[in-house]
């Protein structure tokens, strides 16, 4: 009998679907040792998972509660347009580096929010209008100059640095475009 609650590639994916779509994280024992994996990192351990792999899941971990420097907001890159179809590029990325483990939970769609959060589809584009990341945040919407910064996050934070993206737009929201 197994120690771990998921050692096979079937009840791994099945766990992990479940733990994304309820903000739990998942502890998983791999040949690199034991971690929590949240949100886009759990995301991206089960788009990488295959049949064969050695690991076993430990521990499903319930969503976190709010540390006291949690950060205004928390993105990640669901779809990288710059990469060739059989490969991720960035997708799974996700910042700005000091997220919490609670932010991370909710990026995932479906996931469960917590009272007083939104989380929305963004899009970022080159100067010539061509399409490189579609991605999701999560952030309290609040009015004033601090609420331009929380749109402007993903942008500033990867896409200009990572690949010259100079444009994102909100979907459902044309106001929050930003340059």
């Amino acid at each position: 009998m197994s120690e771990y609650l998921a050692d096979t590639y079937q009840n791994a994916f099945q766990l992990g679907e479940a733990a994304l779509k309820n903000g739990h994280g998942l502890t998983i024992d791999t040949d690199a040792g034991v971690d929590t994996y949240w949100g886009p990192d759990l995301a991206r351990f089960m788009d990488e998972l295959a049949p064969g792999e050695p690991f076993g899941i430990v521990a499903v971990v319930p969503m976190p509660e709010a540390p006291e420097d949690e950060p205004a907001c928390a993105w990640t890159i669901t779809r990288d347009h710059l990469a060739d179809a059989d490969q991720t590029g960035s997708k799974w990325t996700y910042g700005p580096g000091e997220v919490s483990e609670r932010q991370a939970a909710m990026l995932t769609a479906g996931a469960p929010l917590v009272d007083g959060y939104e989380r929305h589809v963004f899009r970022m584009y080159d100067d010539d209008g061509e399409l490189y990341y579609t991605g999701r945040a999560v952030f309290r919407v609040e009015e004033g100059p601090f609420f331009e910064d929380v749109l402007l996050a993903p942008l500033v934070d990867f896409g200009t640095p990572d690949a010259g993206a100079v444009r994102i737009t909100w979907h459902g929201h044309p106001d929050w475009e930003c340059s």
